[in-house]
């Protein structure tokens, strides 16, 4: 699971960790050489999916066959452990040349310097072949050269246990009641962390942050949201405690009739030979909204120290990794939606893949996620409030106010 893993630790701690520690790790990542072997080398970290790591790994291999010479050492990490090793080494000068990894590192990579903006690194015209909403703009500069976008929740159904996707809330809760049975819950999905959470608030007509990046969370739509998280376990659809691994659990089992997760999931689904279909999660019908996943990117960032001499290289790398064909092989064999604009159309096989068309339609209906900074605060603030209410100690309306609070606060010292 890529998302509940990839937010949560304050950016001021990972900038203080990077300063106290970075002499430490110095280079890290970086071969040092004389510059002709330098120029023809390349470090890859990367966090992605087994499926995923199997066709970059292909990936590389046919480059250097293609490029005599060339070598290309890639290291798989972590979502936090690349983010923190990454910010730590980079600071002090090192690190790998390309980092690949979830839209919202833009903000502290950017923050510290530790990454070049890929508008002014790639050829000219060249982010004009993707998706524009693949793409995320953070103090006018795009950060991440993105090779799929989603990285979202959506509504996965067992058509051996419901007949057909629930349109509305109160559909899904009268689907999940007649599903669930013995050891069989109507609905699972992660209730440990808000990134489940964010779809209803939207839903309900909230957000996360307002265009200065302020936390809007104290919120009629937030106390919705949360309540209608909490309804969800009071009427017994669900298990009284549920998390991601649970969730994924149940859903792998043919014990849960419906889950929300994102097609990093997939992959275990179609393993288990379960029938599927994808849907929108449900509009709220007190506001005519579908209810509105965070839509973000994956993809690679340039490490501010590359030198001029291997930038032709990384260049040149990057544009064989992003490219409509490459972007397909992972469609294909990982289940991913390419970034690129070329492979979408009425005969392309993303949009004729089920799965996939499933997944795309609700994007259509999603948000796009802030990669400014204080996000990561946000979540911080968001995550013990939605745990206190789905436990019982305090109410949604409370919890609310609690959660804007403690990201004001954050926030606060975060820019201090």
């Amino acid at each position: 699971m890529r998302v509940a893993s990839e937010t949560g630790r304050r950016v001021c701690l990972v900038v203080s960790m990077a300063l106290l520690v970075g002499g430490a790790v110095a280079g890290c990542g970086k071969t040092k050489g004389d510059a002709a072997s330098d120029a023809k080398s390349v470090t890859l970290w990367e966090y992605m999916d087994p499926g995923e790591k199997a066709v970059l790994d292909s990936l590389l291999a046919e480059y250097q066959t293609a490029h005599a010479g060339t070598t290309i050492t890639s290291e798989h990490y972590t979502p936090e452990d690349l983010r923190n090793q990454f910010q730590t080494a980079a600071q002090s000068g090192g690190g790998p040349d390309i980092a690949y990894g979830p839209s919202d590192n833009a903000g502290p990579f950017s923050v510290m310097q530790l990454v070049q903006p890929v508008d002014a690194l790639m050829p000219a015209g060249y982010l004009d072949n993707f998706l524009p909403t693949s793409l995320d703009t953070l103090n006018g500069h795009v950060w991440q050269l993105p090779d799929q976008f989603g990285n979202h929740l959506m509504l996965i159904c067992n058509t051996a246990l419901v007949p057909h996707p629930p349109q509305t809330i109160n559909e899904l809760i009268a689907m999940a009641k007649a599903a669930t049975r013995d050891s069989t819950y109507g609905l699972v999905f992660n209730t440990a962390e808000p990134f489940w959470l964010v779809p209803f608030l939207g839903g309900y007509g909230g957000w996360v942050m307002d265009a200065q990046s302020k936390p809007t969370l104290d919120s009629p739509a937030m106390a919705k949201a949360l309540a209608l998280v909490a309804r969800f376990k009071a009427e017994h659809i669900m298990p009284s405690e549920c998390d991601y691994n649970t969730a994924d659990a149940l859903f792998k089992e043919g014990r849960a009739a419906m889950i929300i997760n994102g097609l990093w999931g997939m992959e275990g689904y179609l393993a288990k030979k379960l029938p599927m279909q994808v849907a929108r999660i449900p509009r709220i019908i007190e506001t005519g909204r579908w209810s509105q996943p965070m839509i973000s990117g994956r993809g690679y960032y340039v490490n501010a120290h590359v030198t001029a001499a291997k930038k032709p290289l990384v260049i040149d790398l990057l544009v064989f990794l992003t490219s409509p064909q490459a972007e397909m092989r992972y469609a294909r064999s990982a289940r991913t939606l390419p970034s690129r604009a070329e492979c979408y159309g009425p005969d392309s096989w993303v949009s004729r893949d089920p799965l996939l068309a499933g997944a795309l339609d609700q994007t259509t209906v999603g948000r796009r996620m802030p990669v400014a900074p204080e996000m990561r605060v946000i979540w911080d603030a968001m995550r013990p409030q939605m745990q206190n209410v789905m436990n019982g100690s305090a109410q949604p309306a409370a919890a609310a106010t609690a959660m804007q609070a403690d990201a004001t606060q954050k926030i606060a010292a975060m820019h201090k």
